[in-house]
């Protein structure tokens, strides 16, 4: 039997870009990802998930984009909606704003707080000399890894990122050659589902 014509199943172009696509079928809506085994259907459903976890924050990346532009000297809601066709004949710097606060407040706080190194220290309790001795040279250990990794520039991003979106991540990861690794990872990136953190 065909299947029925709806405007749900038609690609919509304007200038040759896709701005409606229609559903894909083939992904199921099961989205207890971790009772799968591997394979296909493992994939299926975690591609599932990430689906409904975009559709369900969507305000949340329209608050990172309305933060984005406010802190880029730029109208929050210019390109949203309606306004996008008066905003695009109109001069780049017709929606800039004339006097930033969020950025200037943001930049302040950056520069103050880059003056403050942050240094981890491991301290006992009350311990023996052998537990006080494997803590002084885990710090050391730390230290140097920090220092390694510029991980005080590295939290002066992060802590400026946290001020313009509300969120900032530095991932520590273990790389290829069994090493510590960090990166920094923007809030976009990240996907997490309300109704289970609440748990």
């Amino acid at each position: 039997m065909a299947n029925k014509i709806q405007r749900s199943n038609m690609t919509a172009k304007i200038k040759d870009k896709v701005v409606r696509a229609p559903k894909n079928t083939d992904i199921p809506e099961n989205y207890r990802w971790w009772d799968m085994r591997s394979g296909s259907s493992l994939a299926d459903c975690i591609t599932a998930t990430l689906r409904q976890i975009h559709v369900a924050q969507s305000s949340r990346i329209e608050q990172l984009t309305i933060s984005t532009r406010l802190y880029g000297s730029t109208a929050a809601y210019n390109l949203m909606g309606s306004a996008f066709v008066r905003t695009s004949n109109a001069s780049p710097t017709s929606s800039r704003l004339s006097y930033n606060l969020c950025s200037s407040v943001i930049d302040t706080l950056e520069s103050k707080m880059a003056k403050n190194n942050v240094i981890p220290t491991y301290i006992t309790n009350g311990a023996v000399w052998s537990n006080q001795k494997k803590a002084a040279q885990l710090t050391k250990f730390t230290q140097g890894l920090f220092h390694e990794h510029k991980m005080h520039e590295l939290s002066i991003e992060a802590f400026s990122d946290s001020a313009v979106w509300g969120d900032s991540f530095v991932h520590a990861y273990r790389t290829s050659n069994d090493k510590v690794g960090f990166e920094k990872d923007l809030p976009h990136e990240i996907w997490v589902d309300y109704v289970a953190s609440f748990f």
